[in-house]
């Protein structure tokens, strides 16, 4: 543990920033599927039900995360505006996810883990990168 602080002291604030950005993420990631499934098995609703459900949930404890922990904004940018950028950010990555997912998967049929690889590996940096010019803009360093 002690050379974990040890490199964490180190970093720069944006490598930090990065830090934070994956540990918020991959805790509403778990949050979020943890909601699903408890949708689906004690609800009994759809699928994609379960998944709107758990996506509106996720998506608001995702932007106080990032806001408070990734950006650290507890002022100087406004709450309604930043949100409204949020969801537009979360809604653009669910819509580019799903054509992404049609062409691999349907349309040319690759392997689920070329879909899974490029929500993994993609959709993260261009998350990262709307919320660090676009969300959250006023005073980031």
């Amino acid at each position: 543990m002690g050379k974990i602080l040890e490199i964490l002291k180190n970093l720069k604030p944006s490598q930090l920033r990065i830090i934070r950005f994956l540990i918020v993420g991959f805790i509403i990631t778990v949050i979020h599927n943890v909601l699903y499934l408890s949708f689906f098995r004690f609800l009994g609703y759809s699928s994609t039900i379960c998944n709107f459900l758990a996506f509106s949930i996720s998506v608001q404890l995702s932007y106080w995360g990032h806001r408070l922990i990734t950006f650290r904004k507890k002022g100087g940018v406004s709450t309604g505006e930043s949100f409204f950028k949020f969801v537009t950010t979360a809604l653009l990555n669910l819509g580019v996810s799903s054509l992404v997912s049609y062409i691999l998967i349907d349309s040319m049929k690759f392997h689920p883990y070329y879909f899974i690889a490029f929500n993994v590996c993609v959709l993260p940096f261009i998350s990262f990168t709307l919320m660090k010019l676009w969300v959250f803009k006023s005073n980031n360093k």
